[in-house]
C-alpha cells in the first residue's frame, strides 16, 4: 500500500514537476519550442490521450511552430507542405517585419488547443510570449501582425487536420474480440475494449500507406510445449518470475502508461503518465537543450520526430489489428501458469509489433541523422516518479533498452520487440530521406 500511496503521490505533482524544468519567469525565445511541449506534455497527460491520439496531439502542433519559424530562414529549412504530399499550406507572410518567434508561440497555442480537451490550461500562452516580445520592441503595429499571421497560419494547419481521418474513426463499428485460440482479448484488471482498432485508417504524414512498412508476421501459433511460440511465452514467464531488480527498473522506466490501473484488496485508482511519444518528446527538449539549439533547429526536431511518432503509430496499429495476436499474460494464463501477471500492466490491444519498439526506433534513427551518432545524454523523464535517471550512448541505445523493456515488464514476446525496432528504423528513415530527397 505504501508504494501504491507513493505513486499516486507523484503522480499527483508531475504537471509541476514538468513545468519545472523551464519556469514561466525563465521562458525566453531560446527555450520556448521546449517550454510549449512541456506545457503541452501537461496537457495531454491530465487529458488522458492514449498513445496513439498523443502522437496526434503533438504532431500537428509542432508542424505549426515550424512553419512560423522557418520563415526567417527560407534558405536552410524547407516547408512541410509540399514534402508531406496532402499538406498545401499556404500561409506565407504578406509583411516580412514579422516575429516569427511570437508567430510560431501563437500558433502553437491556436493548433494545440484544438486538440486538447483542457485547452483553457493552454489560455495564458498568448499573453505570456506578446509580453516578451514587448520586452524587445515597442512596435505595436509588428506584435499586431505577428499575431495576425501565427493566428492564420493555425488556422491553415487546422483546417489541414480535419481531413486526417480522426473523427471518420468514431463511426466505425464496435470492435469486437475475434474469438479465436490465437488471437487477442481483453486482460486484467480492467478488461478494457480494444484501443484504437481502426487507427490504420489515419492519414499518414510520410508514408505512402499504412502497410508501407509491413513487418515480418509473429511467429506460428502452438500451444504445445516446446514450441516456438511456446518458449517465447515460457521466456516472458521466467523473466518476469526472476523478479530482477535491475529488469523491473528497466520496465518502469519504460512503462509510459498514460493511464494506469492501480488495485490493492478494495482500492483501486488510476494514475496518469507520459504516453510513449511523450517520453521521447521530452528527450527532444532534454538533447536540444542540452545542445543550445536555436529556436528553429528545436523546432525541426520536434517536428520531425512528432512525425516519426505519428507514423510510426499508424503503421504499428496496423500490423495489430491485422495479425491479431493472443498477449503473453492471457498465453501464461492458459497454457503455462494460471496465476501469474505481469509485471507491467498489459494495454488492451493485440501483441504484434510492440508499438514503444516502433515509436522509439523511429524517434531514435531521426535523432541520430538531427543532433548525431553515438550521441551521449542522460534521460530525466521519469526522475519524478523516483525512477532516476538514465545514460545512454546513443539514441539507439536508448530506442533498444526500450523495447526490451517490455519482455523485461511481461508486456510482449521477443519477436514484436526485434521486428518492432526494425519496423520503427525503417519508418524513421523514410522521413529522413523525404526530407532530404525534398
Amino acid at each position: 500500500m505504501r508504494f501504491l500511496l507513493k505513486i499516486l503521490l507523484l503522480c499527483l505533482c508531475y504537471s509541476q514537476s514538468l513545468l519545472a524544468q523551464i519556469k514561466m519567469d525563465s521562458v525566453d525565445y531560446t527555450n520556448f519550442v521546449q517550454y510549449l511541449n512541456q506545457r503541452l506534455s501537461d496537457v495531454i497527460m491530465v487529458d488522458g490521450f492514449n498513445p496513439p491520439q498523443a502522437s496526434r496531439v503533438y504532431c500537428y502542433p509542432n508542424i505549426a511552430i515550424y512553419e512560423a519559424l522557418r520563415n526567417a530562414d527560407t534558405a536552410n529549412y524547407r516547408s512541410l507542405s509540399g514534402i508531406i504530399k496532402h499538406m498545401n499550406i499556404s500561409a506565407r507572410p504578406i509583411n516580412p517585419d514579422i516575429d516569427f518567434n511570437l508567430a510560431a508561440a501563437i500558433a502553437f497555442q491556436r493548433v494545440a488547443q484544438f486538440f486538447v480537451y483542457r485547452a483553457n490550461l493552454l489560455d495564458d500562452i498568448d499573453d505570456i510570449f506578446i509580453k516578451i516580445s514587448q520586452s524587445q520592441q515597442s512596435d505595436t503595429i509588428l506584435i499586431q501582425q505577428s499575431v495576425k499571421y501565427g493566428n492564420l497560419l493555425a488556422e491553415k494547419i487546422i483546417a489541414w487536420a480535419k481531413d486526417d481521418n480522426f473523427i471518420q474513426l468514431k463511426t466505425f463499428a464496435r470492435y469486437k474480440p475475434l474469438g479465436k485460440t490465437d488471437s487477442w482479448e481483453p486482460t486484467p484488471p480492467a478488461y478494457y475494449d480494444a484501443l484504437e482498432p481502426n487507427w490504420k485508417f489515419m492519414r499518414p504524414m510520410l508514408m505512402d500507406s499504412s502497410s508501407q512498412f509491413k513487418p515480418d508476421p509473429p511467429l506460428k501459433f502452438d500451444t504445445l510445449a516446446g514450441s516456438e511460440f511456446y518458449n517465447e511465452a515460457l521466456e516472458v514467464y521466467k523473466t518476469v518470475s526472476k523478479k530482477d531488480s535491475i529488469l523491473n527498473s528497466t520496465a518502469f522506466f519504460w512503462d509510459d502508461n498514460p493511464l494506469r490501473n492501480w488495485i490493492d484488496g478494495h482500492f483501486s485508482y488510476v494514475t496518469k503518465k507520459l504516453s510513449p511519444g511523450g517520453h521521447w518528446i521530452n528527450i527532444c527538449s532534454i538533447v536540444t537543450r542540452k545542445e543550445k539549439f536555436n529556436a528553429l533547429k528545436s523546432a525541426q526536431v520536434f517536428a520531425l520526430v512528432s512525425i516519426g511518432l505519428f507514423d510510426g503509430f499508424i503503421s504499428c496499429w496496423d500490423e495489430k489489428y491485422r495479425s491479431n495476436l493472443i498477449r503473453p499474460e492471457t498465453y501464461i494464463n492458459k497454457y503455462i501458469d494460471r496465476e501469474w501477471s505481469p509485471f507491467l500492466e498489459t494495454p488492451p490491444f493485440p501483441e504484434h509489433t510492440s508499438g514503444h519498439s516502433v515509436i522509439s526506433s523511429s524517434a531514435a534513427e531521426i535523432l541520430t541523422t538531427l543532433v548525431g551518432e553515438n550521441y551521449q545524454f542522460t534521460d530525466s523523464t521519469e526522475f519524478v516518479f523516483g525512477f532516476g535517471v538514465r545514460k545512454f550512448n546513443s539514441f539507439r541505445e536508448a530506442a533498444n533498452e526500450a523495447g526490451w523493456s517490455r519482455l523485461y515488464g511481461g508486456i510482449h514476446y521477443r519477436q514484436a520487440i526485434i521486428v518492432g525496432l526494425e519496423q520503427g528504423q525503417a519508418i524513421g528513415k523514410n522521413v529522413i530521406r523525404k526530407i532530404k530527397q525534398n
